[in-house]
């Protein structure tokens, strides 16, 4: 019941993306955001499911970029922490990526992903990368089952897409 109601609320208050603005990012299944964990400024620091921060914090505020292209938008995400602190990333930073082990980390490298409709206002995140997404059927995961347990175990995966909604994320404008 608490993954429906989850599900219900991120839908509702769900909006299309546009390049350049601030967004929290929420799993469909389980009402988790996307967390640069302990706002770090490291690369490679795990990109985890989490429970939404109040009051909100920066490390849960995604800044939606997009590059030039027909079909669907490619974009890659910036957590917002990078931006405010400029100095620690060299003025460049945060991005979402995907590690060597399939694991969704922030780095300094940005990534390009295929933002592919669901439903409006619903959207899998799809590696643009060819070598990395073979016929585009890897796609972010939240792999949590419901729980914040661990940060370790909270990690965001690159996992082949089933339809289920642990796949499937929306846009929200942070208040």
């Amino acid at each position: 019941m608490v993954a429906m109601i989850s599900a219900l609320s991120a839908a509702s208050n769900a909006v299309t993306p546009v390049s350049g603005n601030n967004y929290t990012i929420q799993n469909l299944a389980y009402g988790h955001f996307l967390d640069d964990l302990g706002y770090s400024s490291e690369d490679n620091n795990p990109v985890v499911a989490w429970s939404q921060n109040s009051p909100e914090t920066d490390n849960q505020i995604w800044t939606y970029l997009t590059y030039p292209t027909t079909g669907d938008p490619v974009f890659t995400l910036q957590t917002l922490i990078a931006t405010d602190n400029e100095t620690s990333y060299d003025g460049r930073g945060g991005y979402l990526r995907t590690d060597t082990n399939n694991m969704i980390v922030q780095t300094g490298a940005p990534q390009a992903w295929l933002l592919q409709t669901v439903s409006p206002s619903i959207y899998k995140f799809v590696p643009h990368d060819p070598y990395l997404n073979i016929n585009q059927t890897m796609v972010i995961t939240d792999v949590t089952n419901g729980s914040t347990i661990s940060p370790p175990a909270n990690q965001l995966q690159l996992t082949p897409y089933t339809g289920d909604t642990t796949q499937h994320w929306t846009f929200n404008t942070p208040p």
